[in-house]
């Protein structure tokens, strides 16, 4: 865009294209790092944690 090589127009598009993705990345975190916390967590936080996850696999793409 500062080149002249893309328009400005681009940069609308940016946050509906990449928040999903980030925000999903910042759950699938927060929830990991509860489960690998040295804190003992009851299986039913872990089943609510997996089961607000979109899903579970690595290569799963947001729309």
């Amino acid at each position: 865009m500062l080149s002249g090589r893309a328009p400005e127009s681009l940069l609308r598009t940016y946050h509906d294209e990449h928040y999903p993705a980030a925000a999903n990345l910042i759950a699938f975190d927060k929830g990991w790092s509860t489960l690998m916390a040295p804190q003992r967590i009851s299986w039913k936080v872990q089943k609510r944690w997996r089961s607000s996850l979109p899903d579970s696999s690595p290569n799963a793409r947001t729309a």
